[in-house]
């Protein structure tokens, strides 16, 4: 036996030992700081805006304070959703299952995991929540994830089928499309919550239109993978898509299916084939009329670009809901493509304005600026929130108030707790913020980073 491999072997159990000691420790320090968590706020504002209490968890869960999950922000180092999320697991297993609670702290049951279970449980009655914590914490060990998560999923139907059934008709409202996990190379992840039967027909016309792609002779060594990527970015202009499937319906016309005629209806008169009986092509019937690229919708884009980058000698660009990428990716990414170029905001020589509300390019200067949320740890596109003077605006001083290092976009719920004075914001300079908690701690937000001052 390699004993040198053997030591590495336990020091790596005893490092895994003491991760879990120290999320269960966590997990119990959040809980107290949850529920005991109050703050003063400025005397003059008590009877303006009373602070309330919001739902912690489930049936048989205290509540909280409304502002907790923004301190939490800062101490954990997550977005205002992540902390609300993180607030609603502790809860619910410590008030819920007790069993669960007991096991994660005797470092018998993984903290990840027996988090995820208690929200799995989180719709079920106190007493039901229990039970099923109990069964499945019992029968779940030694399964892998999913297995153990499919195992949860079964008792919970089966301890309220008729709330179930609810829950599965009730889906229909969080159908979504979602951008994120912004990848190098202006590559970008989607995500989509569909019904499933819509999902099942997007996948089917995905690989169908991938199928056409790999005739091309251009697309030889891309993968299957890749060529269907591809395919649902084409789904974007819905006419090209069509003009795709409709050509590779008439075997011949395969020589013009990639030329400079590709969008050409099938038929100049008819716009159907004649061998079909219904004068229609099934899920792909339709004549395209107008070259797709007509009907292209226009997508504005942000770039931010350094001089390297201008003087095309290389350099990194910034793209808005994309991330960053090298100036060589950014070309090839446009190529192809109409470009119309809008003038460049100077945020150096920007004056600041005399009138409370920020003008349409004010507005566009501090999103600029500020690409998200101007808040410790937020993730929360800029665009869409409020622009908040982070100094109170007085109506008789003459010095100009509004201006790109006076303003801050900032949600809601942020907004209430600088109005009440819980948190306080301070520019240092334009995209510089120093924002301080109610129990004290201290944040520097920038459009690139948040820094913990102590």
């Amino acid at each position: 036996m390699d004993m040198a491999l053997r030591s590495a072997a336990e020091r790596l159990k005893a490092a895994v030992v003491a991760q879990r000691r120290g999320a269960a420790d966590e997990l119990e320090a959040l809980v107290e700081l949850v529920v005991d968590y109050d703050i003063v706020i400025d005397e003059d504002l008590i009877e303006e805006l009373v602070m309330s209490t919001v739902p912690g968890g489930g049936e048989g869960t205290p509540e909280v304070h409304e502002l907790v999950h923004l301190e939490l922000c800062g101490l954990l180092g997550v977005t205002a959703w992540q902390a609300r999320v993180r607030i609603f697991e502790a809860l619910n297993l410590f008030y819920r299952h007790r069993v669960l609670w007991a096991a994660v702290q005797d470092l018998q049951l993984d903290v990840r995991r027996g988090c995820v279970a208690a929200m799995k449980c989180a719709g079920l009655s106190r007493a039901d929540a229990d039970l099923v914590g109990r069964q499945w914490f019992h029968e779940q060990a030694g399964l892998g994830w999913r297995a153990a998560m499919g195992l949860l999923d079964r008792l919970v139907i089966e301890a309220d089928p008729v709330r179930a059934a609810k829950k599965d008709a009730e889906a229909a409202a969080c159908r979504e499309v979602v951008l994120w996990g912004h990848r190098e190379n202006g590559c970008i992840d989607v995500t989509a919550r569909m019904d499933a039967l819509d999902a099942l027909h997007l996948d089917a016309t995905v690989d169908q239109i991938a199928d056409i792609l790999m005739s091309d002779p251009l697309n030889k060594g891309w993968s299957k993978r890749v060529l269907r990527a591809k395919a649902l970015g084409i789904m974007a202009t819905p006419a090209l898509a069509l003009a795709l499937q409709q050509q590779a319906h008439r075997p011949e016309m395969q020589s013009e299916l990639f030329g400079d005629d590709a969008w050409t209806p099938l038929d100049a008169e008819s716009g159907r084939l004649d061998r079909d009986p219904h004068h229609c092509l099934g899920h792909v019937c339709g004549r395209v009329s107008v070259p797709p690229a007509k009907l292209q919708p226009r997508a504005r884009v942000y770039l931010h670009i350094d001089d390297a980058a201008l003087s095309g000698v290389g350099g990194a660009v910034l793209v808005e809901k994309v991330g960053w990428m090298s100036s060589l990716s950014l070309k090839a990414l446009l190529g192809g493509n109409k470009v119309s170029i809008q003038p460049v905001i100077d945020l150096n020589t920007l004056p600041a304005e005399h009138q409370y509300r920020p003008s349409g390019r004010m507005r566009e200067a501090v999103q600029l600026l500020h690409p998200v949320e101007a808040f410790p740890y937020s993730s929360t596109p800029s665009r869409g929130l409020d622009l908040d003077h982070t100094e109170p605006f007085r109506a008789s001083c003459r010095d100009a108030q509004t201006g790109i290092g006076l303003l801050a976009p900032l949600g809601r719920k942020v907004h209430r707790a600088r109005t009440v004075a819980a948190w306080h914001a301070q520019h240092r300079v334009a995209g510089e913020i120093v924002w301080t908690s109610p129990l004290g701690f201290r944040y520097l937000v920038t459009p690139e980073r948040t820094t913990a001052l102590e």
